[in-house]
């Protein structure tokens, strides 16, 4: 009865994620923008990523693999040091997993797919990240056009530059964002197939990141 009074309040409101997350967990409603509107209880830097999850989310794939989160997140507020743990998590796992497809995908490149993988730390993503910004600079205007491709394929890069900093310097909420707009980016325009692929690669980070709170 409860979750489909919850179920309703959420078509009449036209709810985002985290609003529905917030209802459901007992709290009024409120309007949530960004990962500073949640409720104390719940992981900003978690909220953060999800809130990017669920712009992208492709319709079919959302009930299946983003609306499961909605009763995990309250209570996942942590320590200091384990939301630090959490921003490093998502933006580095988010450029190993997503950045390599996206490279392998969308640049053919699947030697830089291979360095995205191996990413030893967030200042090593966080150097590698200009690489694919500026690729194909040096060319003339109308190669460097089609080389590099769109201005949102190069932000993809710029995001996880700066997802991966805030990560190293330790500023966990806006690494988790930066990570966030990385699978946002990497996401546009892209067909249903690979979409749905980022979409649950990025859950799978979510959840991961998740248990480490969880961890005794």
């Amino acid at each position: 009865m409860q979750h489909a009074m919850h179920n309703e309040l959420r078509e009449e409101r036209k709810l985002s994620f985290a609003e529905a997350a917030i209802v459901a967990a007992g709290f009024a409603y409120r309007r949530v923008q960004a990962d500073w509107d949640c409720p104390p209880c719940f992981s900003r830097p978690l909220m953060a990523y999800a809130i990017d999850l669920d712009a992208v989310a492709p319709e079919q794939s959302r009930e299946e693999l983003l609306d499961p989160f909605r009763p995990r997140l309250p209570n996942t507020a942590a320590t200091k040091e384990v939301e630090i743990e959490r921003g490093k998590f998502l933006a580095l796992e988010t450029c190993r997993r997503i950045l390599s497809m996206f490279c392998f995908d969308v640049w053919k490149r699947p030697d830089m797919a291979e360095r995205y993988r191996n990413l030893r730390d967030n200042t090593e993503a966080a150097k590698l990240c200009p690489e694919m910004v500026d690729v194909g600079c040096s060319c003339v205007p109308s190669r460097a056009t089609a080389w590099t491709g769109s201005y949102q394929r190069r932000m993809a890069f710029r995001a996880a530059y700066g997802a991966c900093g805030y990560a190293a310097a330790n500023y966990p909420e806006i690494a988790a964002r930066g990570a966030g707009e990385v699978v946002r980016l990497c996401c546009y325009k892209a067909g249903a197939r690979r979409r749905r692929r980022y979409f649950a690669a990025a859950t799978q980070i979510l959840d991961e990141a998740i248990g480490l709170g969880a961890r005794a």
